[in-house]
């Protein structure tokens, strides 16, 4: 198709029948009349091809239109890899930090995908620039000593294998900082499960009542928490309502709960008892 440019190229994306929706889509967002009031020059030649398109009674497309958006923002090959080059040569480490080491990374590799193998400046350019740099941050010590200890010739001393050792430097420091804190998660206390009052029915809102306080050996009331479990012999004969709870499958108390659990947690059984129990009460 061309190559990826020029008018044959667009004509084939025009013609292709592929994702239809999702291009009449993108190019209904590309011609509307606040995106192409930010650069009239190139709204020319946008309405320009749409015109055309209407022409032939066909709709615009999307991909046509992004092409002829990326042609005319193009730099040329010559200029767009000397602009990578002089992003590249110019970035500098900022700091010692594990976060400002991996962020320096993050923009040295960002230009280097742009730039093809042999479009990247010269390796021994690359690996003086990379050296410098990283011979400074005392967490790289033990990469920094095996190249200073490595002959003239070594394989070390080069920006491909010094590139790599880095970063698999930071990548075993994340390793180690998520395992810290996978261990500090593990070692707190989880929160208790709490029963709450279902919602509905008078019945089976009551909670527990707490038992009287007692004194401790300080003199200090201390209330004792509330237990699940059968209630008073005054009540104990009274019809347990079915536990919303228990319906739903997340009631904690088993056996010990108060309230009425008939067949498996969450099971449509226990759905269905609950639900004739409310409508008796209706």
């Amino acid at each position: 198709m061309d190559g990826g440019r020029g008018r044959k190229f667009r004509e084939d994306l025009q013609a292709s029948t592929a994702f239809s929706m999702f291009k009449k889509h993108v190019a209904a967002e590309l011609i509307k009349p606040e995106v192409l009031a930010t650069n009239t020059d190139l709204a020319h030649v946008l309405t320009s091809w749409v015109e055309e398109c209407a022409t032939r009674q066909e709709g615009p497309k999307g991909m046509p239109l992004t092409n002829l958006i990326i042609s005319f923002y193009e730099t040329g090959t010559d200029s767009s890899v000397a602009l990578s080059q002089m992003q590249l040569l110019p970035l500098q480490l900022t700091g010692k930090s594990l976060k400002e080491v991996g962020d320096f990374v993050k923009k040295t590799n960002y230009v280097l995908h742009v730039l093809k193998p042999e479009d990247r400046p010269a390796e021994n350019t690359l690996y003086a620039r990379l050296w410098h740099q990283v011979k400074r941050v005392p967490m790289l010590n033990c990469l920094t000593e095996r190249v200073r200890n490595s002959s003239s010739g070594s394989r070390k001393r080069t920006f491909d294998w010094l590139w790599s050792q880095k970063a698999e430097e930071l990548r075993e420091r994340r390793h180690d900082s998520n395992f810290e804190n996978v261990s500090k998660g593990l070692q707190s206390t989880p929160r208790s499960q709490l029963a709450l009052p279902a919602a509905g029915g008078d019945s089976d809102q009551k909670v527990a009542k707490v038992k009287p306080s007692k004194k401790g050996n300080n003199g200090v009331s201390t209330a004792q928490p509330a237990v699940p479990g059968p209630v008073n012999s005054g009540t104990a004969n009274k019809p347990k309502a079915p536990f919303a709870l228990h319906a739903a499958g997340h009631c904690c108390f088993g056996d010990r709960c108060r309230n009425q659990h008939t067949g498996d947690a969450g099971s449509d059984l226990a759905r269905k008892t609950r639900a004739d129990f409310q409508k008796g009460k209706d």
